[in-house]
């Protein structure tokens, strides 16, 4: 077993520095677009952007689109590193929609569709007033535009860290995240103690990430994130030659889990929403990398009773050690 943590966004003063943006428009077509610098590389983000536009504008998924990143198009979000893209620039994104819909609330009371107490509710692609319901999302967006004689409404929007953070650069001491997420993985390993062979038949990760925005992608990450752990565990190995060269420099030689390789993975989410996030969430990316390899090797040594620090845990790896436990003198190679 082993437990573990990771921040969500930039170390220290690093959100800051960067002051991320995104915005977001309501165009003619009655969709919510999301115009962000964020990558997406098959991690789902532009999915989970546009449900957190969707969630606080009230509206259907399928009217809320994050459109691909162009430079001459998108604010600079910051980069798609650091666990940040779903807490930090999903929070400036949920800002954008927030003003987006002020926006519309007060363009129907300016059309005398709502009066100005009345309190909008946005749900279900409808919006009401009072408990009358004033129309579609879209049909009111579309009437609102063409009454300015526009075609789209843009909001855009920086990231402000929660009021309570507090980092003193010259010292670096203070609140070096906003918020972190939390882990725990359990390996269940099998080990060979003649040919020092390590098979790993079942191991589960579970997360404590806020809330989850999009459930399916969320165990999707986990369960990648922990073969990659166990890669990272058992057989990946770079390694560094005396002439600076590297030993493994393509995928013939530097060794990747497959599919076939792949145990029963089991991912399991805890969600305690945070309140500095998007709907209560934190950021996940990089968490469940971390558990697999403690997890492998405390299994080990629970096994063979030799503690491995030295990554991969190959079994030349492990023969030295129950070598070394033995008193046998291990001759240089």
């Amino acid at each position: 077993m082993a437990f573990f943590w990771h921040g969500g966004g930039f170390t220290g003063s690093g959100e800051a520095k960067i002051a991320g943006r995104a915005a977001l428009d309501l165009r003619a077509d009655g969709r919510a677009h999301v115009r962000i610098a964020s990558t997406e590389m098959g991690q789902g983000a532009h999915t989970v952007l546009a449900q957190i536009a969707a969630e606080e504008l009230g509206l259907p998924e399928e009217l809320a689109v994050c459109d691909v990143p162009d430079t001459a198009e998108v604010p600079n979000s910051g980069p798609t590193v650091a666990s940040r893209t779903t807490m930090i620039v999903g929070s400036i994104v949920a800002a954008c929609a927030r003003a987006a819909r002020a926006k519309l609330g007060a363009a129907l009371v300016a059309a005398r569709r709502a009066g100005p107490e009345e309190a909008l509710t946005f749900s279900g692609g409808t919006v009401r007033a009072g408990g009358r319901e004033l129309g579609s999302f879209a049909e009111l967006v579309r009437e609102a535009l063409a009454a300015e004689g526009v075609d789209r409404w843009s909001f855009e929007e920086q990231y402000q860290l929660p009021p309570h953070i507090r980092w003193d650069e010259k010292t670096h001491t203070g609140d070096a995240y906003a918020a972190f997420s939390w882990g725990c993985t359990v390996a269940e390993v099998e080990v060979d103690p003649d040919i020092c062979e390590v098979r790993v038949p079942k191991i589960t990760t579970v997360v404590e990430i806020g809330r989850a925005v999009n459930p399916t992608l969320a165990l999707g990450q986990i369960e990648g994130g922990t073969l990659q752990g166990l890669g990272y565990a058992l057989c990946e190995e770079v390694g560094v030659r005396r002439d600076g060269h590297l030993l493994r420099d393509r995928l013939q030689t530097y060794i990747l889990p497959t599919t076939l390789d792949a145990p029963q993975i089991v991912a399991r989410i805890i969600e305690i929403p945070y309140s500095g996030g998007p709907g209560g969430a934190k950021g996940l990316g990089e968490l469940p990398v971390h558990g697999a390899a403690p997890a492998v090797a405390n299994a080990l040594e629970h096994a063979l009773g030799v503690r491995l620090r030295d990554l991969p845990l190959t079994p030349e790896k492990i023969y030295a050690a129950l070598q070394a436990r033995r008193g046998v003198r291990r001759e240089p190679c």
